[in-house]
């Protein structure tokens, strides 16, 4: 079973892989802000997306 904490964590893992690939850059090139300093909303979306990739994934390997 997952938890929130389990999404919570791929969350962060996700966005931490999403900053290796851009250099920790965004689209203007600037920098963008670590975990710990985005604002909750955004990381909610984060947690958010990645439940939706998760429960996605699991249905495509049941079904």
């Amino acid at each position: 079973m997952t938890t929130k904490t389990d999404f919570e964590k791929l969350a962060l893992n996700a966005y931490q892989a999403y900053g290796k690939t851009t250099n920790f850059q965004d689209s203007m090139g600037d920098p963008v802000p670590t975990w710990k300093d985005l604002p909750t909303k955004i990381k909610q979306a984060w947690v958010v997306a990645v439940t939706q990739v998760v429960e996605d994934y699991i249905k495509s390997q049941v079904g």
